[in-house]
């Protein structure tokens, strides 16, 4: 398969989406898209080029996959993973250049370790969600989720979902389509509550996981 589309460059107005740039280049990245409460997290819709989503979509879909370990979270879902290694890919989001990115969104600079190796997630249909969980406890601080599902319709389920604490009970408080292009990233902490809904129809969730770290 051809994936010329990708750029050759890691240069950002080659793989982002242009109001993207103009908000980094004018310094409002963190002010319209960064949340500080109940935890620090983002969610861009339409971050790449189309191009480039294609590209990285057409590429996942020769990712050969496994169903996830059948002990916690993910005991009771229908979930396969695979790695992720499309290295032009990989390359740009690990680059100097979106780190500068990230560093505007989030004001924390962050870092990848060579164990994170970057995750192709497939939820297959009618598959059973993901509990509340936070992450805390992985040697990881930030988790971003590139989403690439093309076929989902509202009542359909798999909703990103997060929660905050109100009383001693964990209320939601965002939902997040599982869109195709959009790129969220969130802090992981002991209270960076969320869950993935079930799928309710005959249709598949996919997204790419990036782990990060924090430079001390």
């Amino acid at each position: 398969m051809n994936y010329s589309t990708i750029a050759s460059s890691n240069i950002l107005k080659d793989w982002l989406r242009p109001e993207y740039i103009e908000d980094f280049e004018c310094g409002v990245l963190h002010k319209r898209w960064c949340h500080e409460v109940p935890f620090k997290y983002a969610v861009l819709p339409n971050l790449f080029l189309s191009s480039i989503i294609q590209s990285i979509t057409e590429y996942c879909h020769t990712i050969p996959v496994t169903k996830a370990r059948i002990e916690g979270i993910s005991s009771h879902t229908n979930w396969y993973w695979g790695a992720f290694n499309y290295l032009e890919v990989v390359k740009f989001i690990y680059s100097k250049h979106f780190q500068s990115f990230l560093f505007e969104l989030l004001g924390e600079r962050l870092i990848m370790k060579a164990s994170l190796i970057p995750q192709y997630n497939v939820f297959q249909a009618s598959s059973q969600g993901i509990p509340i969980h936070t992450d805390y406890g992985r040697p990881v601080n930030f988790v971003s989720l590139l989403q690439l599902s093309k076929q989902h319709k509202p009542n359909w389920g798999g909703e990103l979902i997060f929660y905050r604490e109100e009383q001693g009970k964990l209320v939601a408080f965002e939902s997040i389509i599982p869109q195709s292009n959009t790129f969220i990233i969130f802090k992981v902490c002991p209270n960076s509550y969320h869950s993935v809904s079930d799928l309710q129809q005959y249709w598949i969730r996919e997204n790419i996981a990036f782990d990060w770290c924090v430079t001390p």
